[in-house]
């Protein structure tokens, strides 16, 4: 049964670029770590130090790099079961679909959440010393922790909690510098619509059409309705951050992305959950809201929502010939193309396709971090040429192309 669900898609489907790279940086010796994140990302380094830990001891198959992320997730869950003393409240949080789907990225997101819910738990539970260790961890795995930890600064008004603030200007320094060496440009554009409306994706997930997906927006809904009745401070922890950063991203820099604000969704859960316990008969909605979260989550878990490079790559090693290139359509796919080749030695045959009108590859692409790569604006002529696009799909380009699927 175990191996069963490991053996899901969303345990084993392959990387996808944001992935690849936290693999490849992770991979490096832990000395050369932190001038590594310094130079080449946009986040603090915590993480990948754990990360690197994590791949020394399990290996770097995807399923072993996933569960390190869902180990954070499981602790999500019991912070939020500790918060509200409610099985069924931290049920529901687990297997919130859209929080569903980053327990199983091999990224940062699941640690920021776990971090951030711990720095909420222990506070509430009066224990102030793992409160502040929680919150100066968080600050120092996602650069978003400062917005939910000066937001709960301005909810408890409590200096107690100013040493994890020490803790995060202490890399601040570093946070400039990876922000200067950002010379291409914010790859977040201005956003469209409210964020109210934006956000709806975190009741039900990602895009994928499953059949009770309306049935749970509307449970949702109704929940978040019938639980605003007196917001505690820990809705308003929620709520705080996705409407000042959606007000920061009108008014001055792109900064609203919904991964971000991944904890807004457990603390919503744990927040609003605490005021339903109080209404009569709410247990029996609770467990079919629970059973409606459960049957999106194992669609969910059963669908490749990401490109299938792993295999592409495979029958491109198996038929290649001397003499092959092989070239991303688009340097976005670089990362888990270069990942997947490296085992077989023929990471040096590939080539990325710049963006129309761009003479390098732009920095968020994230390949700076196996420099010098090879870059072209068009298809080599005279060679046999692997054209991997961004679906891991192939395309013949000339004559000597070897067709793929």
């Amino acid at each position: 049964m175990i191996i069963g669900l490991l053996n899901q898609p969303i345990w084993t489907q392959s990387y996808w670029r944001d992935e690849a790279f936290s693999v490849l940086l992770a991979s490096h010796p832990w000395w050369e770590l932190f001038g590594l994140i310094v130079k080449f990302d946009h986040t603090p380094p915590l993480f990948y130090y754990l990360q690197h830990g994590w791949l020394s001891v399990f290996g770097t198959s995807e399923i072993a790099t996933r569960s390190l992320s869902f180990s954070f997730h499981l602790l999500t869950v019991y912070f939020v079961w500790k918060l509200t003393k409610s099985r069924l409240i931290a049920l529901a949080a687990g297997l919130n679909p859209f929080l569903w789907q980053y327990a199983f990225e091999a990224r940062h997101y699941s640690a920021f959440v776990a971090l951030i819910l711990g720095g909420v738990y222990f506070y509430s539970a009066r224990k102030i010393l793992p409160s502040i260790i929680c919150w100066s961890l968080a600050l120092i795995t996602h650069n978003f922790a400062w917005v939910y930890f000066g937001v709960w600064l301005m909810l408890t008004r409590d200096k107690r909690l100013l040493p994890a603030l020490a803790v995060g200007l202490a890399w601040l320094p570093f946070l400039w510098q990876q922000a200067n060496s950002m010379n291409q440009g914010q790859w977040l554009g201005p956003q469209i619509g409210w964020w109210w409306f934006n956000s709806l994706k975190i009741f039900l997930g990602s895009d994928l059409n499953y059949s009770t997906k309306p049935l749970l927006l509307i449970v949702s809904l109704g929940l978040l309705v019938l639980g605003l009745k007196r917001p505690n401070r820990i809705f308003w922890l929620a709520i705080i951050p996705p409407l000042l950063t959606q007000i920061i991203s009108k008014l001055w820099l792109p900064l609203y992305l919904e991964r971000y604000l991944l904890p807004s969704l457990p603390l919503l859960v744990a927040g609003i959950g605490m005021n339903l316990k109080k209404i009569k008969r709410i247990k029996l909605i609770g467990l079919i809201y629970a059973a409606l979260l459960l049957t999106a989550t194992v669609f969910i878990s059963r669908q490749e929502t990401k490109p299938p490079m792993r295999q592409a790559v495979a029958k491109i090693v198996s038929g290649i010939q001397p003499g092959d290139v092989i070239v991303t359509e688009q340097p976005i796919n670089y990362l888990e193309v270069y990942y997947y080749l490296k085992p077989s030695g023929n990471q040096n045959r590939l080539y990325s396709r710049l963006y129309p009108g761009e003479a390098t590859i732009p920095y968020y692409v994230g390949t700076s971090l196996i420099k010098p790569w090879q870059e072209i604006t068009a298809i080599p002529e005279g060679r046999d040429v692997w054209l991997i696009k961004p679906d891991a799909i192939m395309e013949a380009v000339d004559l000597g192309f070897h067709p793929v699927f």
